[in-house]
């Protein structure tokens, strides 16, 4: 589809330029390679992959956290134009994209946690995506940039979402011991 786009929009020279074996390798590292370790540590260790669940959540948030800060603080000057060009539609494109993932598990039945799972990978996962195949693989810096201005924006509604997902997490009542 990337290769299609290029040539639509940029021309036949920039989508013969397009590596698509490099991009499929970089993406499979990226997003597959993960969530595979995910899988074999839940299945082969169930009761590490239960007791982990907690902090691996609380260390998620303050990972976002501190990637969206690194984000903002190494693109500052180039973000402030970029978000009063176009900071409302793709925070609304961001919302848009999480609300409908999220109301789409509620819609076909899936448990809390899952309908937060749906949200998230629909709105946050092709910022990443993007800003991988502008800036890694077309070496673009205005077409990441865009993708990086969704990237920031995006974490807004994601983080909201997790908040209320996992509003237990920051209850007084309920102590989380980080070893």
């Amino acid at each position: 589809l990337t290769y299609l786009s290029l040539q639509n929009w940029m021309g036949e020279d920039a989508a013969l330029q397009f590596p698509v074996i490099k991009s499929i390798a970089q993406i499979f590292l990226i997003t597959v390679l993960p969530a595979l370790i995910g899988i074999i540590i839940s299945q082969r260790f169930p009761d590490l992959s239960f007791k982990m669940r907690t902090p691996v959540k609380l260390v998620s948030i303050l990972f976002m956290v501190f990637v969206v800060i690194g984000l903002v603080r190494a693109n500052s000057a180039n973000l402030v134009e970029q978000l009063n060009l176009l900071g409302l539609p793709i925070f609304l494109l961001a919302t848009l994209a999480i609300s409908m993932g999220y109301l789409l598990g509620r819609i076909v039945g899936l448990d809390a946690s899952q309908q937060c799972t749906l949200g998230i990978e629909i709105g946050v996962q092709n910022a990443g995506t993007a800003i991988l195949v502008a800036g890694g693989l077309l070496h673009n810096p205005m077409m990441a940039l865009t993708a990086l201005t969704y990237g920031v924006l995006m974490n807004v509604p994601a983080f909201i979402l997790l908040i209320y997902r996992n509003r237990n997490l920051f209850s007084p009542r309920q102590t989380v011991r980080l070893r």
